[in-house]
């Protein structure tokens, strides 16, 4: 019996274009219909409005002006592409330091823009990005520091061109 394993031979046949075209079908299939890898963001956990979505972060905490460097465009004149800058006073220590910025949007259909986090080792709790607005609203910035105090701080910036097709 291990002699005729040993003698069977095995043909490998090389891809066609008709077989890569079928396993990067399948491939893809499965990335769009898998539940567990989606692309989309789930509906059911976005929060209705914005105020839900800083309670949720904040835990119903009080937002204390200060300590915050803010800085966004008052017009945008398109609203695909608004960058913002944003520094938090901290010493970063093990008593004072930055865990994370949040960043919401009033009028859009997701509120949260973006989270940052940050750890001790970053030094500086400081972020310069951009973000998408829809139309004319007003921005929250959210700083959570370690001592679960939270900073806040609010700009209006209008759109003069929808940021989402408007």
């Amino acid at each position: 019996m291990t002699r005729l394993l040993l003698n069977h031979s095995v043909q490998i046949q090389p891809f066609d274009r008709r077989g890569i075209l079928a396993a990067g079908g399948c491939a893809l299939a499965t990335l769009i219909l898998s539940p567990s890898i989606g692309f989309a963001q789930d509906k059911t956990a976005v929060p209705e409005s914005w105020e839900v979505a800083i309670r949720a972060v904040t835990g119903g905490g009080v937002l204390v002006n200060g300590r915050m460097a803010f800085d966004v465009p008052e017009i945008a004149e398109n609203g695909n592409v608004i960058p913002f800058s944003l520094a938090v006073e901290s010493p970063m220590t093990e008593q004072d330091h930055v865990r994370a910025v949040h960043i919401f949007a009033t009028g859009n259909p997701v509120p949260l823009i973006a989270t940052f986090r940050f750890n001790l080792e970053a030094g500086r709790a400081a972020v310069t990005s951009r973000m998408r607005l829809a139309k004319t609203q007003d921005v929250i910035a959210v700083a959570e520091l370690g001592n679960s105090t939270f900073y806040g701080a609010r700009k209006t910036i209008k759109v003069t061109i929808g940021g989402c097709g408007g």
